[in-house]
């Protein structure tokens, strides 16, 4: 039996939400709708096989949207005769992530003339509205809200590491209505006050880019006899120059090899990614694994050891690390090596800042053997690495002036981190008054947004 055609007021009560449902208060002439009402078409894309040879057009994947953007450098593409006129992308289309983790479903992207052509790929729904009675740039913005995101989050269907939200359910899912000539006012608004604010973050970020050149600087200094110059006026000591062979108790050590079917409890590991600028990452994040005595016994490591990764890409080889306050047993990966040095010559903490220094690392480096995407150094070339020393006194000198400017710096970046935490929030704060009539934007007088959704409807039973 067929399903009886609904009419078109069935159409529009289903079509208006009632006020006792409204998420919030809204301006008397704005009406709440849905999704299945604004979107005339929400459909996957084609499942034709790709190719990232750059061959034929681009087409869109899971991993292309970003930042609320087609990113062109994640397209695929698609050289085939069987493509329709149907599989391309429209301007003003809104591309949807239905299929993905949890915290990213339900990104999207507008669709714009310089994207054409581009094919719809699978496992990306395409939303296309009437666009003389929906601006799609306003249908995206609100989808960047809180309310919206959280609104999808709630209606997914949770499987083995992603989530996914299916078209019944998104239909279902609640959008402000009001004027079309208001939605344009919103749109220039909200653009107008986003590109200030881009303006303030893009300032912001270049400050944070410039924490790690001032570091590197600041250690140069350090390792040229400069900084205790400036600090004190004069250099306190004349500086050897010599082997880090020389000033080895024991070692180096390369670390201990074990398959992942090791990996899950017991003890734990230092591995190549747990450590960076001189220090090992928060304890609690490290990996564990199952070891016996012997082996805990020959690769445990002790306070005041010293960690160099033996290989690695070549921007990351020689990075070095000491061990510091250490809560419990725990081993080093075989791609790490480890020594101790003797402390009657040289500081721990001085060492190591010389280590993750520009020349330190060149040092380090200097006979790195190369390979296909990687780079390896050895117990030899460790050995051999020049160290400057001056006296005990001025090397524990340089720590602590070092400490100071550092902490000075990170102070710094934690306080940039904060305000660009707050330009979020400030976004978020602009599209939330956006959506409830609080820019200014509102005019009383325009007719309601009911009207708007009849003209929709009309389409429907004709």
């Amino acid at each position: 039996m067929s399903k009886k055609k609904q009419t078109f007021e069935e159409l529009l009560e289903e079509a208006i939400v009632q006020e006792n449902d409204y998420p919030y208060e809204i301006p008397e002439n704005w009406v709440w709708t849905k999704m299945g009402t604004v979107f005339y078409e929400v459909r996957n894309g084609t499942t034709l096989t790709q190719n990232k040879l750059g061959e034929g057009f681009p087409v869109t994947r899971i991993e292309s949207v970003q930042n609320n953007l087609i990113e062109r450098n994640r397209l695929g593409y698609i050289s085939n005769e069987k493509l329709k006129e149907k599989d391309f992308y429209e301007q003003g289309d809104i591309v949807f992530s239905h299929i993905n983790s949890y915290e990213h479903v339900g990104k999207t992207a507008l669709i714009q003339s310089e994207n054409l052509p581009m094919v719809h790929g699978m496992n990306l729904l395409r939303l296309r509205t009437n666009k003389t009675l929906f601006n799609p740039e306003y249908l995206q913005l609100f989808m960047q809200t809180h309310m919206f995101r959280m609104s999808v989050r709630d209606r997914v269907n949770r499987a083995v590491n992603q989530v996914s939200i299916n078209q019944k359910m998104l239909n279902e899912v609640l959008i402000p209505c009001m004027p079309v000539s208001e939605q344009t006012k919103i749109v220039n608004q909200v653009s107008e006050l986003q590109l200030k604010i881009d303006e303030a973050k893009h300032l912001i970020e270049q400050v944070k880019e410039t924490f790690e050149h001032r570091r590197a600087a600041i250690l140069d200094m350090a390792f040229s006899g400069e900084l205790s110059e400036i600090v004190y006026n004069e250099r306190n000591s004349l500086w050897n120059i010599v082997n880090l062979g020389s000033l080895i108790l024991s070692g180096p050590q390369n670390g201990l090899y074990k398959p992942q079917t090791a990996y899950g409890e017991g003890n734990l590991i230092v591995r190549i990614d747990n450590f960076y600028n001189g220090n090992i990452n928060d304890w609690a994040t490290l990996k564990r694994l199952r070891l016996d005595a012997k082996e805990v016994s020959l690769y445990g490591l002790e306070e005041g050891d010293i960690l160099v990764n033996r290989v690695n890409s070549i921007q990351y080889l020689g990075k070095s690390a000491l061990v510091r306050n250490l809560p419990e047993d725990c081993v080093f990966e075989s791609n790490v090596m480890r020594f101790k040095v003797n402390n009657d010559l040289i500081d721990n903490e001085y060492l190591i800042l010389y280590l993750n220094s520009h020349a330190g690392l060149r040092e380090l480096r200097k006979n790195a053997k190369h390979a296909v995407n990687q780079a390896s150094i050895n117990q030899t070339d460790v050995k051999n690495t020049i160290v400057p020393l001056p006296s005990l006194a001025e090397q524990k000198l340089i720590v602590e002036i070092v400490s100071k400017l550092t902490l000075k710096e990170k102070h710094a970046l934690t306080f940039i981190k904060e305000q660009l935490n707050q330009i979020k929030i400030l976004k978020q704060a602009i599209l939330s008054k956006a959506f409830r009539g609080e820019l200014g934007t509102n005019d009383p007088s325009e007719e309601s947004a009911i009207e708007l959704i009849k003209e929709i409807l009309k389409e429907q039973v004709k």
